[in-house]
Formats: C-alpha cells, structure tokens, sequence
C-alpha cells in the first residue's frame, strides 16, 4: 500500500494497486475512530480528474454521515 496523502487528524488516502484506492477519515467528536472505505469507480474517476481537493471533500462527506458508504468498508 502507497501512501498519497495524509492530513493529520483528518484523512489518509493510500493506493492499494493499480486503480484501487483506499480512504481512511477519522471521525468522532468525544470519541475518535477511523473510518476506512475503498473507493468505488465513481469516486476513483471523480479523483483522477480533480486530485486531492475531491479527497478532501469525500473526507468531509464521510466524517459528516459513514452510512452512505458502510458498502465500501474495509
């Protein structure tokens, strides 16, 4: 697994092999925990086209509500 990015206290997006992508946010108010989801195709083209800042926003979406993406937990 290839680290691409990191953000302290916020989010680790790693590259597991060619084109699957993996995304760890953390998450919690009082309790913290992380929240790891493999990419789907949407969202990987969705990466391949903006970069980092739609990582930072699918960070965003996940730690606001996981159940949309309870499917795609590792």
């Amino acid at each position: 697994m290839k680290e691409i990015s990191k953000e302290p206290w916020n989010y680790t997006f790693s590259e597991l092999g060619t084109g699957q992508y993996v995304l760890s946010v953390v998450c919690g108010g009082v309790g913290i925990y992380e929240f790891i989801f493999r990419l789907n195709q949407q969202q990987v083209e969705s990466y391949q086209r903006e970069g980092l800042p739609f990582v930072a926003r699918l960070a965003d979406l996940v730690r606001s509500d996981q159940a949309p993406f309870e499917s795609q937990k590792v």
